[in-house]
């Protein structure tokens, strides 16, 4: 059999997130239909074929206790049938702050007029009723008109998976909300962006130096002139003898 020559895909990986007002550009140049559904992708870096798989018989309602308050309380919880996932496990999502707004967005708009009447969608993202098709022409048209274009609406993942580690999420957790199932998949994800190297090292420098404010190394050379001056110092000494 013929040899095949194995691709190098080393550095086959792509880097692009969003910061929060970037994304909040694009979603104000999408149609309405997709508005939404970008919103749900960025609060839980769900991939797209999932969310276009969100049904409203999937969403019941469980008792749970906030890990943090120790509060319990009845939440919406969106189920997804492991079908529509990649690895092809059951993914859940408890409907809380801005989710809970987009669910309550996507109910108010629920109903579709039609020529036979109104009809409610079985879907919660969907497009005069069906399912939402391609939307990449619209993608790019409102990454171009935002002043961010070439990024893709799969940058959302590696954007959540950033935010998560830096407002201090678990990965076990953050894992389990974006639904990758291995930490080498969440790891290309989890982007570290210039800005987050630059802080981090100025904070790491920060604590071994006795002056916070100062961002020069901690030990400075001596200044030309004043070596120069102690050179010529040592030359008259030198002559002296």
């Amino acid at each position: 059999m013929p040899s095949i020559r194995r691709l190098d895909e080393s550095d086959n990986v792509r880097r692009g997130f969003f910061e929060e007002p970037e994304l909040r550009r694009v979603v104000s140049y999408l149609p309405e239909y997709l508005q939404d559904f970008t919103l749900w992708a960025f609060r839980t870096g769900w991939r797209k074929g999932g969310i276009k798989n969100l049904r409203w018989p999937d969403v019941t309602k469980q008792i749970i206790e906030d890990k943090e308050t120790k509060e319990r309380m009845e939440v919406e919880v969106m189920f997804l049938p492991a079908k529509h996932w990649k690895n092809r496990e059951a993914q859940t999502m408890p409907l809380v702050g801005e989710l809970a707004e987009i669910i309550a967005r996507r109910l108010s708009a629920r109903a579709v007029k039609t020529d036979a009447g109104v009809m409610l969608s079985e879907f919660i993202f969907h497009r005069d009723g069906l399912p939402i098709g391609d939307m990449r022409k619209a993608w790019r048209t409102a990454c171009k008109l935002a002043g961010v274009s070439g990024r893709l609406f799969h940058d959302l993942c590696r954007t959540f998976a950033r935010n998560a580690d830096n407002d201090g999420v678990s990965r076990s957790v953050a894992k389990d909300i974006m639904g990758r199932k291995t930490e080498a998949i969440y790891a290309r994800y989890r982007i570290v962006a210039q800005g987050e190297k630059v802080s981090a090292l100025l904070r790491m420098q920060r604590k071994s130096c006795t002056s916070p404010e100062r961002v020069m190394p901690c030990h400075r050379p001596p200044s030309s002139e004043k070596h120069g001056q102690n050179t010529d110092s040592l030359g008259k000494n030198e002559g002296s003898r």
